[in-house]
């Protein structure tokens, strides 16, 4: 695997997996991805509504900025963890990548680390359940 290439793995998996706080009414701890799916619904909402929906346009504005912010943070993580994991040859850099994956996906997906007040389901999910 190339530098880049775990650059961009790294930030994907960030991007989907890390607990992060944002707030679009209630605070929450989840994915961005989750904030992001929560930001184009309040964007069909806001263009449906037409142009008089300053209280949309308000939540779109907040769920758009947090999104640029967590892209922008999770890259800067990935930057920096792909730049420890240089210093590996190609076919160990994968082997470390991809097991860092399964671990923190394996973990994510069996307990319960993300806060989704907004959930129809539960307080606490994992990352099976944070988009019901």
């Amino acid at each position: 695997m190339s530098p880049r290439a775990a650059k961009w793995s790294l930030w994907l998996l960030l991007y989907c997996t890390a607990p992060v706080p944002y707030t679009l009414g209630p605070i929450e701890t989840a994915p961005p991805l989750r904030l992001t799916l929560f930001s184009t619904l309040i964007l069909g909402a806001r263009l449906s509504e037409g142009p008089g929906g300053w209280v949309w346009s308000a939540l779109l504005a907040l769920g758009i900025a947090q999104c640029l912010f967590y892209v922008a943070f999770t890259y800067a993580v990935a930057i920096f963890l792909a730049r420890i994991f240089a210093r590996m040859d190609d076919a160990g850099r994968l082997r470390a990548i991809v097991a860092g994956a399964i671990v923190v996906v394996g973990l994510v997906s069996l307990v319960p680390v993300y806060e989704t007040p907004i959930s129809s389901v539960a307080m606490h999910s994992t990352l099976l359940g944070i988009f019901h």
